[in-house]
């Protein structure tokens, strides 16, 4: 099963919406980290890339912190 989308859940675990889809880019995400500086790194293994995403900067207002 593969499941290409990044998903943002609230604090319960409840869907919030899409973060990333493969029209966006998202190709087999195996790994995500957040860093100090509000950037989501994700690594793409269909890609063999890694992507940074402004995350905090859109999503702050969306999910308390």
């Amino acid at each position: 099963m593969e499941n290409s989308v990044v998903h943002v859940l609230d604090r319960d675990g409840k869907f919030i919406q899409y973060l990333i889809t493969p029209e966006q880019g998202c190709d087999r995400p195996i790994g995500l980290d957040l860093d100090n500086h509000g950037r989501l790194w994700m690594c793409n293994y269909g890609k063999r890339e890694i992507d940074i995403i402004k995350y905090l900067l859109y999503f702050k207002n969306i999910v308390k912190l």
